[in-house]
């Protein structure tokens, strides 16, 4: 006699609960995307930023020392705007890494992340000595020894070849498959 609305219930009671499931699951996939997405951003905006900070570090540089020596001296100060330059493209660069360390914090990405980090706070150890020397009024662009110059080169170079390790470390992590139309 109580054998049907049981079972009735029973029966609802599992439709509501398997229900429930699958539009967690739904959900549960639906955040994996997003949160995929913008990890996938993060890092886009990090690895880009860090190329054009290594490459601005370079060029800055060489431009104001090429100014010097050439004597296309416009201003009282001309290293000072390369050094302007410059210090965007690290502030850029500093703003992405910050994200990145504070967003995504995936055990297999984070040691690189630091590791990015504590090597770019160490530049000034490599661009100080340099601008040191253009922005004294007294000492010039020859000043500058081709040691100091090799060394900036170097430095960057190294930064950008650890950018292509951890965009190889991250890549895989982050990446969606291609679904064909067929």
């Amino acid at each position: 006699m109580l054998v049907a609305p049981t079972s009735a219930l029973i029966g609802a009671l599992g439709g509501v609960w398997l229900t429930n499931l699958h539009s967690a699951r739904i959900e549960s996939k639906r955040e994996i995307r997003e949160n995929r997405s913008d990890a996938r951003d993060l890092i886009l905006d990090f690895l880009q930023s860090g190329e054009a900070w290594a490459q601005r570090g370079i060029t800055s540089t060489l431009s104001a020392i090429a100014a010097i020596k050439d004597g296309r001296v416009v201003t009282d100060d001309p290293p000072r705007s390369y050094l302007d330059s410059y210090n965007e493209a690290r502030l850029a660069h500093a703003i992405a890494s910050a994200k990145l360390r504070m967003f995504v914090g995936d055990d297999r990405l984070q040691p690189t992340v630091l590791e990015l980090k504590r090597v770019m706070d160490s530049v000034t150890e490599v661009m100080s000595p340099i601008f040191a020397l253009l922005l004294d009024g007294r000492v010039g662009a020859n000043d500058v020894s081709s040691q100091q110059v090799h060394a900036l080169f170097d430095y960057f170079e190294g930064y950008k070849s650890e950018l292509a390790k951890f965009e190889a470390t991250a890549a895989p992590l982050v990446s969606v498959p291609i679904r064909s139309s067929d």
